[in-house]
C-alpha cells in the first residue's frame, strides 16, 4: 500500500492497544506477499520492500504472524530475517509411502477396493497431500458424473441421477458433484 492509511498494520496495532489483547495473523501462500526477487513480477519487489519494512519488530509489538507454503524456495529471503519470522518449520513433501497412506487415507471411504494405488503414487512425485486429496476428490466426482451419465432416465438431470449413483454404492462421504 502507497500510503499508511491504507496498511492494515495501523489497524492491527490500534487493535492491540484497545483491547490489550495479542495479535496473531495466518497467511495461506505466504510466498505470494514476499516473493523472491526471482520469481518477483510486475513491481513485487518494491510491494515487498514496503512490506517487510512494515514487518520489521512485528513480534516485539504483540502482533505475531505466521503463515504457510507449499512453495518456500520462492520466498524473499529477507522476509525470513530476524525480527520478522521468529522461525521456520519445514515439513517436506510426503515420500512414496507417505503417499500412499494418503491415498488409503482419503479413498476409504469410496467404492475404490479394486484400486492399485501404487500406480498413483509413482505418478504424483511432487505432489503435496492436499494435492493427492484434490486428486481423489475429482476422480471420484468424475466416477459419479459418468456412472449417472450411463443410468440416466430421458428426461432426468445429471443430479438426480447421481444421486441415484450415491444410493447404489453407498459412499460415507459426500462430495461436492458439482462445482
Amino acid at each position: 500500500p502507497k500510503d499508511e492509511s491504507s496498511s492494515l498494520f495501523p489497524h492491527i496495532r490500534r487493535l492491540r492497544e484497545r483491547t490489550g489483547v495479542d495479535v496473531s495473523l495466518f497467511c495461506d501462500d505466504i510466498e505470494s506477499l514476499v516473493p523472491a526477487q526471482e520469481t518477483a513480477k510486475d513491481g513485487g519487489l518494491v510491494t515487498s520492500s514496503s512490506l517487510l519494512n512494515k514487518l520489521q519488530g512485528v513480534g516485539k509489538e504483540g502482533i505475531s504472524l505466521s503463515g504457510s507454503t507449499n512453495n518456500p524456495f520462492d520466498i524473499d529471503p529477507r522476509f525470513l530475517q530476524f525480527g520478522r519470522i521468529g522461525y521456520v518449520l519445514y515439513i517436506p513433501l510426503p515420500g512414496d509411502s507417505e503417499r500412499l497412506q494418503t491415498f488409503k487415507l482419503y479413498a476409504d471411504r469410496l467404492p475404490a477396493d479394486n484400486v492399485d494405488f501404487s500406480v498413483y503414487v509413482s505418478a504424483t512425485r511432487g505432489f503435496s497431500n492436499r494435492d493427492i486429496e484434490e486428486v481423489v476428490n475429482t476422480a471420484n466426482k468424475e466416477s459419479i458424473k459418468r456412472a449417472a451419465r450411463k443410468i440416466r432416465k430421458q428426461g432426468e438431470d445429471l443430479f438426480q441421477a447421481a444421486k441415484r449413483v450415491f444410493q447404489s454404492c453407498s459412499i460415507k462421504r459426500k462430495f461436492q458433484l458439482f462445482e
